[in-house]
């Protein structure tokens, strides 16, 4: 009669099992296992001129993988051109600069370090355009009530002429105007630099990352 090895820790649950009349097979461990394939490493051919270093300088300083840091900054790039610029491809293929990007990673792998610089940058250029942002919505309000006070003394004269049975007055085009800038103000914030307060200036640092094919920067209106 063979003595089972109870310092076996297999040994002795297939025992247990078997006093049970239940024979299990051991579970596969590769469910908890971190058996993925490392990331690619980050190409400094893909960053733009200038900036490997200094992202490499920002992933040390915050303890944090480089691609967390380029994706961010790229991320964050993209939503202060907004829609200033729209790259053309084609004659026919136009995009808006709009990128979106996720940052994968285990827990505690330093997603929101990485990301910390660009948020910051993204909260510096609110604050500083925040005045001109507030007096030109109250500029957009004024002229929005004068439309308002247009609308409504055109509406009472189309009445009185109707009444009288003489021609309607045209509608006042100032009305017109500024009653479809309500509408789309109605749609959004107003805005047309994808969310920051204010565009920043012409993206040619970004050219590198369109490596090997010919687009065109459309400076939108």
């Amino acid at each position: 009669m063979r003595i089972p090895d109870y310092a076996n820790e297999a040994e002795a649950n297939r025992v247990v099992q078997e006093v049970r009349g239940e024979v299990w097979s051991m579970p596969d461990m590769r469910l908890v296992e971190d058996d993925r394939i490392p990331a690619p490493a980050l190409d400094d051919d893909a960053l733009p001129a200038g900036w490997a270093e200094w992202i490499t300088k920002e992933a040390a300083a915050q303890a944090c993988p480089r691609d967390y840091v380029a994706a961010s900054l790229i991320a964050a790039a993209s939503a202060w051109i907004g829609n200033s610029r729209h790259i053309c491809a084609t004659a026919t293929w136009i995009e808006p600069p709009h990128i979106w990007l996720t940052l994968i990673g285990a827990p505690s792998m330093g997603k929101t370090p990485g990301q910390k610089t660009a948020i910051e940058a993204c909260r510096a250029i609110e604050r500083d355009a925040e005045a001109d942002w507030q007096a030109e919505i109250a500029e957009h309000a004024g002229r929005a009530e004068a439309a308002r006070a247009i609308e409504e003394q055109w509406r009472v004269d189309v009445r009185k002429a109707t009444k009288d049975g003489t021609p309607a007055p045209a509608r006042p085009a100032g009305a017109e105007d500024t009653a479809r800038t309500t509408a789309a103000a109605s749609c959004g914030d107003g805005r047309d630099d994808g969310g920051v307060a204010a565009p920043i200036g012409p993206p040619t640092t970004w050219a590198p990352l369109h490596a090997g094919r010919t687009v065109r920067l459309v400076r939108q209106p």
